[in-house]
């Protein structure tokens, strides 16, 4: 029988230890008996009255007012408890497991133990001795990771770690960091914090390879100047030349400002990034200059912008304030490859979108803008937008109004051009189901559009959807449109058909007069089409076969077939597509991606054209994924017939619980004003 038993202690005021995250060991989840501080269990207890000792034995559990106890053997002296076999100590945020450990005016220590702290960061560790009082943790040649302590991916080894517990700031002394059992690293002191507040530091490194550039390395370092702003300061370090990167953020009750840049031998560069929060300002700055004897390559290859179409050069200042807001944007971008660009220097924009009852929905946009052509002429624009939306239930439908007028006007070199248009729109939908199995939802749609003084009328009639059983009958449609230079018909289809528990068959097509509308369209090319049709036939979930056709007759008379296959399993999936067509280069996509494990994944791609240059991308990627790390690594191949192979490798690494304040998981929402 198990007798329970009472006594005093004198010890730190904590609450019970709570459930953790799933990386802690077992030892500090265990399930105990709900003891009020002061009390104890146990299968055998003996006590000296004389001496005012109580010694416990088998299945012994002690409760005081800041640990939870578990041992073979307990002997308790006044205030003093010494433990034997099995021990574990649980507080509210830190655990051990040791054969022995004592306690001596509140103050805990244990030999040969494995410790768990279950703060924002979780760490797992094994040290020789651990020291635990009110204030502090000392805790002598150990090993900590985040990991699992069975089979850590990383550890760090110290000869002492000591952690003030008022500030959650840590240090340890002569700390070699392990991948594995591969020492990378050491350090003859760190200082750290298990909170998972910001606080200043190195974050980690990225390293970059390109064939036609040489070894690339970055080393970000996080400034936590104030509560209210911020820093990280990145050198980029180039074979062929050096870079620093710098991000500022500072918030304050006006708003959010952040303002980036980079500083390097080929130019220089600030870059803007913009966020609203609550009602604040907002600045952003954009800026891109090559100095005389710099060439475009350096500048792009020391900012990872090889692909880049122009330089920026543009500053915005914004203001929000519930449903208004304001832009003042100065923008002066520098073509590299086109002129078909043209500055919007000095441009202000003001929009406004009340909220009235009765669901109407208003907004009113208003912008002005100087411009100046790649020429060097010069112009500007006004536009005023208003629009304005009502919804609401209509004789069992739903029934959809809108009525915009936009206003145009551009000036250029003294001679003005002026464009109003108003829009009338009505739609009009209602579901109707028909029976257990069919379901049906007719819509019609009018629009009226006077535009320049010619009127542009529409209507339109679609079935939303139609379902009966397996049947599905998405977006088919038909309209007729009434135009100032005739009269088009056009017409559309969607279906998808299941076919028996798990094969399904998929047939679209659109055929339209016009280009002003283009429907089903799949990319970017396909705005143009006026021809549309195609198939997918999934017979299982793993295996998808689909064809497409596009013809563009009204743009550029090009017409395509695709053809595209893909195959996925449990922990694989291969993908594999070709176009070809007239009036356009033949295209070859392939990829493959397998997980070997639930830690690690490997995938390829490929992209091939048959055009003059005969151009080749390939990329491979790996993955490596667990509870407390991330390893990427990618190689990525560039062949041209007119240019020199170019390669680019890279890795980066992640270590939960080690640099853990990079910039991207920093909240300044958080901050206090």
């Amino acid at each position: 029988m198990r007798r329970q038993l009472f006594f005093i202690a004198i010890l730190s005021q904590s609450q019970v230890w709570a459930e953790v995250q799933c990386t802690l060991p077992e030892f500090s989840r265990t399930e105990l008996s709900k003891l009020a501080p002061g009390e104890a269990l146990a299968n055998y207890v003996e006590i000296d009255r004389d001496d005012k000792i109580a010694t416990l034995n088998g299945a012994v559990e002690i409760a005081t007012k800041d640990w939870r106890i578990n041992a073979e053997l307990a002997t308790i002296n006044d205030s003093d408890i010494e433990l034997e076999g099995n021990v574990i100590g649980r507080s509210e945020d830190f655990a051990f497991a040791a054969n022995t450990a004592a306690q001596q005016s509140a103050v805990t220590t244990a030999e040969d133990v494995q410790f768990s702290i279950s703060q924002a960061v979780p760490l797992n560790g094994s040290a020789s001795t651990l020291t635990q009082s009110l204030a502090s943790w000392s805790i002598q040649e150990v090993m900590w990771t985040s990991c699992e302590l069975s089979d850590p991916t990383w550890r760090l080894e110290a000869d002492q770690i000591n952690i003030d517990r008022a500030t959650n700031q840590g240090t340890a002394k002569h700390v070699t960091l392990k991948i594995g059992q591969v020492p990378v690293a050491y350090l003859p002191w760190i200082r750290f914090n298990i909170s998972g507040e910001r606080q200043s530091g190195f974050l980690p490194p990225n390293i970059r390879y390109f064939s036609a550039h040489g070894l690339g390395f970055s080393q970000p370092y996080y400034w936590n100047i104030a509560p209210h702003t911020d820093a990280t300061v990145t050198p980029l370090l180039h074979t062929e030349n050096q870079a620093l990167d710098v991000e500022w953020r500072y918030l304050s009750k006006l708003g959010r400002t952040t303002v980036t840049g980079a500083i390097n031998d080929s130019g220089e560069l600030f870059r803007a990034e913009h966020r609203w929060r609550g009602e604040y300002f907002n600045l952003g700055v954009d800026w891109a200059t090559l100095t005389e004897d710099a060439t475009l390559s350096d500048w792009l290859t020391a900012h990872s912008l090889r692909d880049a179409d122009f330089l920026p050069k543009n500053a915005t200042l914004g203001y929000q304030r519930g449903q208004f807001s304001a832009t003042l944007s100065y923008d002066e971008d520098q073509p590299l490859k086109t002129e078909t660009q043209y500055d919007r220097l000095p441009s202000l924009t003001l929009r406004w979108t009340p909220t009235f009852r009765d669901k109407w929905s208003p907004s009113f946009t208003v912008i002005n803008e100087d411009l100046r052509a790649p020429n060097e002429d010069e112009g500007e624009r006004q536009v005023f937008d208003a629009v304005l939306d009502r919804q609401r239930d209509f004789w069992g439908f739903e029934l959809r109004s809108r009525l915009r007028y936009t206003l145009n006007r551009q000036t250029w070199n003294d001679q003005s051009t002026e464009v109003s248009r108003m829009i009338r729109g009505l739609d009009l939908q209602r579901p109707i189901q028909l029976g257990e199995k069919f379901s049906i939802t007719p819509r019609v749609h009018w629009t009226r559009n006077n535009s320049g003084g010619e009127s542009l009328r529409k209507i339109d009639g679609d079935l939303k959807s139609l379902n009966y059983e397996n049947f599905y009958l998405d977006n088919p449609y038909s309209g007729y449109d009434i135009l100032p230079d005739g009269e088009y018909l056009k017409y559309g289809l969607q279906s998808k058909l299941q076919l028996g528990n798990s094969a399904t068959l998929t047939l679209y097509g659109a055929k339209q007069n016009t280009i002003e509308e283009p429907t089903l369209s799949t990319s970017a090319f396909d705005q143009h089409a006026d021809t549309i049709y195609g198939a997918s036939f999934s017979p299982n979930q793993s295996l998808t076969l689909a064809y497409r056709h596009v013809e563009n007759e009204n743009f550029a008379n090009v017409e395509t077939d695709r053809v595209q296959i893909s195959v996925k399993g449990e922990r694989f999936k291969v993908s594999a597509a070709m176009d070809t067509g007239d009036n356009r280069n033949d295209e070859r996509w392939a990829s493959l991606s397998f997980a070997l494990n639930d830690k690690l994944d490997l995938s390829y791609s490929g992209h091939w054209v048959d055009n003059t240059n005969k151009t080749t991308e390939q990329l491979v990627k790996m993955n490596y994924h667990d509870c407390c790390s991330k390893f990427g690594a990618y190689a990525k191949l560039t062949q041209n017939q007119n240019s020199d192979d170019d390669w680019q490798i890279g890795v980066n690494l992640s270590l939960s619980g080690f640099g853990d304040a990079a910039i991207d998981s920093v909240s300044i929402e958080e901050l206090t004003e």
